[in-house]
């Protein structure tokens, strides 16, 4: 099956790197989205040594799955983000991310109400403009290394590229 190959490569690409040398165990920040018709725009920002294993147990395939993801299942993996320079960077901008409206970081750069403003949409497009923001704002998170952003679905590339982070400043104001 196409989907299985394709995670097939792109985790063998992550773990291994483009030099085909194999990088350390690294901790990866990925988002996932709910498929169920129930739970449209649901997401989940997480963390895992391996992505591909943590959506099983997300799915409830294998034991072991976060409590949140319970309701939303099943989940399809949106995007992964490898390259932090270490686990304490890749935990830090996890957190960020989740709870990007009430950081004092976030909101010292670009202020409480553009925060709140991006906080509140929801689903894929929303956590990828977020994502966006920490990417292009937040370059002490990573200065060590590069952050490579994996996504699994055309679309959703699309849907990142098309951002444009001036207007959601400029729409807040």
């Amino acid at each position: 099956d196409l989907v299985s190959s394709r995670h097939r490569i792109v985790l063998v690409w992550l773990y291994h790197g483009s030099n085909g040398t194999p990088c350390k165990r690294t901790r990866f920040c990925y988002l996932l989205e709910s498929n169920n018709p129930r739970y449209q725009n649901k997401t989940y920002i997480g963390v895992s040594i391996n992505p591909f294993a943590r959506l099983d147990r997300h799915n409830g395939v294998k034991y072991g799955g976060a409590k949140r993801t319970e309701s939303g299942r099943p989940w399809e993996l949106v995007l992964i983000i490898n390259g932090f320079p270490s686990d304490s960077a890749v935990l830090q901008f996890e957190w960020l991310w989740q709870h990007f409206d009430t950081s004092r970081v976030v909101r010292k750069v670009i202020g409480s109400k553009v925060a709140r403003m991006m906080k509140s949409q929801h689903g894929t497009e929303g956590n990828t403009a977020m994502l966006k923001m920490l990417i292009v704002n937040y370059p002490q998170l990573y200065e060590s290394s590069q952050l490579e952003v994996s996504f699994l679905h055309p679309k959703w590339l699309q849907t990142f590229e098309a951002i444009k982070l001036e207007e959601q400043i400029q729409d807040s104001e």
